[in-house]
């Protein structure tokens, strides 16, 4: 099978034709394909410092002919809450792991497989003659394209996980490339319409439960009331051992309640 290197190589017009098409911008043609991009979580709620977990989906692809492939795609994840991205300088708390049910139909040539670096990845179909790959087709219905992991931050609050989708120069954010068996390689935002429904990450901090703080006072107390009556027993059978001479000398060596309760409980 051809290296990646080499893959890139020998399609270069064929990219060529593609950044033309980025910096010039797509034709109008928004009734030739359409799909959605969905980011989908898979908790409710995240406790700062642990890693959110969300599916992305492709869901809904109708091509105007079947046949119609998707070749590649690039996710960019800079339409991110600021805090998530360090105000789109710094990406290290996202990642992204291709699913695995994609083997033999798109991902073969990973273009840039970190979303670490810069906020976005990138994967192609190695497709004939060069791979065996097919691309996603209409007949595979919704499609789960990876797993994106976003590290929650420090504070609490609800922050905005969305792609960033450029509807005038679509190749240089997030697309999908198709192949229609053409030269002209279609994008979608471009040639079709493209529909993203993005996420939220919610971070609580953990704060006890009103019926968590009265069983805590109740144990408390219950604590503090039996060191007391130790303490209180222990004393009496040292003063009652001492009484060889009247019960008021006896007496005198016992301390009140409060004094025995007002005395913090030592290690043992």
């Amino acid at each position: 099978m051809i290296s990646a290197k080499n893959w890139i190589v020998l399609r270069a017009p064929m990219l060529f034709g593609l950044l033309l098409l980025g910096a010039s911008g797509p034709p109008a043609n928004a009734d030739m394909v359409m799909a959605t991009l969905s980011i989908e979580p898979t908790g409710a709620a995240f406790l700062p410092g642990e890693t959110a977990l969300f599916d992305i989906f492709l869901r809904g692809y109708q091509p105007d002919d079947d046949a119609t492939a998707i070749i590649a795609f690039t996710l960019d994840v800079g339409a991110s809450d600021p805090l998530l991205t360090g105000g789109g300088a710094d990406f290290s708390r996202f990642g992204f792991t291709l699913d695995s049910a994609l083997e033999g139909i798109l991902g073969g040539l990973p273009v840039d497989d970190d979303i670490s670096d810069d906020g976005s990845v990138s994967f192609w179909a190695d497709t004939p003659p060069f791979g065996n790959e097919t691309g996603i087709l209409a007949s595979m219905g919704d499609v789960r394209l990876g797993g994106l992991s976003v590290l929650a931050p420090s504070e609490a609050g609800v922050f905005g996980v969305a792609f960033r989708v450029d509807f005038q120069n679509p190749f240089f954010a997030t697309h999908f490339l198709l192949d229609d068996g053409g030269l002209s390689f279609p994008t979608l935002p471009g040639d079709g319409a493209l529909a993203v429904e993005n996420s939220a990450l919610t971070v609580i901090n953990v704060v006890p439960e009103p019926g968590s703080l009265t069983l805590f006072g109740l144990g408390a107390a219950s604590f503090l009331g039996h060191h007391c009556l130790r303490r209180i027993r222990r004393r009496t059978r040292a003063g009652d051992a001492g009484t060889a001479s009247s019960t008021s000398d006896a007496s005198a060596m016992r301390p009140t309640i409060s004094e025995l309760c007002s005395v913090v409980p030592q290690a043992r």
